[in-house]
């Protein structure tokens, strides 16, 4: 029976974490969609492309930005 209770325990768990991840989704998007400016890359300028904001509401670089931010930080760090 206590194997029972685990796992109801785990999956109250499972769909509490994913109800939270949704919620701070949602609170991302709207961020965004109040902030001017916000389809404009912080790197060069241009429109970050609609595919990758819907993907990452918060993003403030365009992709190939972004993966140029993320080669650094690891050269940075010896990787």
């Amino acid at each position: 029976m206590a194997d029972i209770d685990d796992m109801d325990a785990a999956q109250a768990k499972g769909e509490q974490l994913n109800s939270e991840a949704v919620a701070a989704q949602l609170a991302g998007i709207r961020v965004a969609a109040a902030m001017p400016g916000t389809d404009d890359c912080v790197g060069c300028g241009s429109e970050i492309e609609e595919a990758r904001r819907r993907a990452q509401p918060s993003a403030r670089r365009c992709l190939i930005c972004q993966q140029a931010a993320e080669r650094r930080g690891h050269l940075g760090r010896g990787a």
